[in-house]
């Protein structure tokens, strides 16, 4: 993750125009960005982190993935994103999706694959699990361990991806002795749900009683 510096802060949507506080979206890119946490799912008419359509089971999620401007905003939260844009966002996911975050024993993330972390120097989903955690005060553990020579599920069908997911993450070790009652499960994007799904199942067996995922955008659902 880059070095947090004082500014300019480059706008995390258009990458171009320079914000000069904590906010990190410029003054042309904003009415984009509200109409984006603000729109309807075309279903049931509700926020996206009021949408009940993907199931009770599916994560809370802050805006949908379509369109330029989620696409743009989560490709600098994977690919560089500085300190305030974590923590702008963080916040924003937990405060908008109405996080209760007292009530939960401990956070955790769907690790990235290692030659991205590589790449990106950082891992997005753990960055932002560590900033709920230090915003929050909720203790930070990793629950989960992603197995090497996976593909990516992107790369995968849907049908496939289901098939898969489940094989690609172990729990880490140690377990511990006692079951956490609750834990917050990080990750930014949820395409057919089946990655958080099959990590929130391995927790549940291994790590808490309950898991509660959290996204920062699901993709919609296609009729």
């Amino acid at each position: 993750m880059k070095i947090d510096i004082a500014s300019p802060h480059y706008c995390m949507i258009c990458r171009f125009n320079a914000c000069h506080d904590e906010f990190p979206i410029c003054r042309e890119c904003l009415s984009e960005f509200q109409d984006l946490i603000s729109a309807k799912c075309k279903k049931c008419k509700k926020s996206a982190f009021s949408c009940k359509c993907h199931g009770e089971k599916a994560p809370r999620y802050l805006f949908t993935y379509s369109g330029s401007v989620a696409r743009n905003l989560i490709y600098y939260l994977k690919e560089n994103a500085d300190k305030r844009t974590v923590d702008f966002i963080a916040e924003l996911m937990v405060r908008a999706c109405g996080i209760k975050t007292e009530s939960f024993s401990a956070v955790t993330y769907v690790p990235r694959l290692k030659r991205k972390i590589r790449r990106a120097g950082y891992d997005q989903a753990k960055v932002l699990a560590e900033a709920i955690s230090r915003i929050y005060n909720i203790p930070l553990i990793t629950a989960l361990e992603r197995l090497p020579g996976k593909k990516e599920q992107k790369l995968l069908s849907q049908s496939d991806r289901r098939k898969a997911a489940q094989f690609n993450f172990r729990s880490a070790e140690p377990l511990p002795e006692v079951k956490y009652k609750r834990l917050l499960l990080i990750d930014d994007v949820s395409t057919t749900g089946a990655t958080i799904q099959a990590c929130a199942k391995l927790i549940r067996n291994d790590y808490a009683d309950s898991v509660v995922p959290l996204v920062i955008a699901k993709t919609p659902i296609i009729k």
